[in-house]
């Protein structure tokens, strides 16, 4: 069983715009040590503090729109965003510097769900193998110094983590699922993926015919109500619906007839789904 993460296994602890001004902070001023004083002084200051992770943000998903699966070169992103507040582009080592100094640590600004561990370590227990497939922008010894803070290293093997900013491929792109089906050593036709997006997790699935169970975003729930204008429980097809409309806008390209095999709200119904290896209980 390969999970995603963010909004799969964790959540953001809330939306805490200081840790991107933290971030911002420590970004300009790398900058600062790789520009001339006097040319860094011409920059509009407050309009950088308020603008460069947004702006560093917005370069990464422009890439990605055009060149899905692939990931982008963070140094390069950071090179095209400089220019738009009037400073020059930098050596290589210096932006990928700059990237760095942006990154928000997971451990801190992210907390799991409250049965992501108790599943976890419930379909362990049961004999199933896990993996993850992830698309991040940061990772390296940082993330996985992060992950294991978070317990998660109990039930993943760091090799068995497949993560975009490692390995230069993202979501849907299949080579990424088949890094970690190698490392497990199993076939896509006996594997599950548990994700949050159809653009990404679903939509890769499927094309290597593996079991694509989709755990919608919470938000997702909440804002289908309000449009609704009722509280009441979403169906499926409302919520498959409104989900791809979304990731549709966000990515700029269509999930077309790509659905899930199953959907859950919580991890721990997978318990109910997967109760031994090789079985799995009928969904109506």
């Amino acid at each position: 069983i390969l999970f995603d993460l963010g909004q799969t296994l964790w959540t953001r602890v809330k939306e805490d715009a200081t840790l991107e001004q933290e971030a911002t902070q420590r970004g300009i001023q790398t900058i600062r040590q790789h520009i001339a004083p006097e040319i860094f002084a011409q920059t509009d200051l407050p309009l950088l503090t308020e603008r460069l992770y947004e702006s560093v943000l917005t370069q990464m998903y422009k890439f990605i729109r055009s060149y899905p699966g692939y990931e982008p070169d963070y140094g390069q992103m950071i090179n095209e965003t400089l220019p738009q507040f009037g400073l020059p582009e930098l050596d290589h080592s210096a932006s990928d510097a700059v990237f760095e100094a942006l990154r928000i640590p997971i451990f801190g600004s992210r907390h799991l769900f409250d049965d992501a561990l108790s599943t976890l370590h419930t379909l362990k227990q049961r004999g199933f193998l896990l993996g993850v497939v992830t698309n991040r922008f940061w990772g390296g010894q940082p993330f996985l110094a992060d992950v294991q803070k978070l317990g998660l290293f109990e039930y993943f093997e760091p090799n068995t983590m497949a993560i975009s900013a490692d390995l230069g491929i993202r979501k849907p792109n299949p080579d990424i699922f088949w890094h970690a089906l190698r490392e497990l050593n199993v076939a896509p036709k006996e594997s599950v993926m548990v994700g949050d997006s159809l653009n990404a997790d679903i939509m890769g699935a499927k094309e290597l015919d593996m079991l694509a169970v989709w755990k919608p975003k919470l938000y997702l729930h909440e804002k289908l109500a309000a449009l609704q204008g009722d509280t009441s429980q979403d169906d499926d097809d409302s919520l498959f619906s409104y989900a791809q409309e979304q990731d549709d806008q966000k990515y700029w390209r269509t999930t077309g007839a790509i659905k899930p095999d199953i959907t859950i709200k919580h991890l721990h119904e997978l318990l109910n789904i997967f109760v031994e290896v090789g079985r799995q209980v009928e969904i109506e």
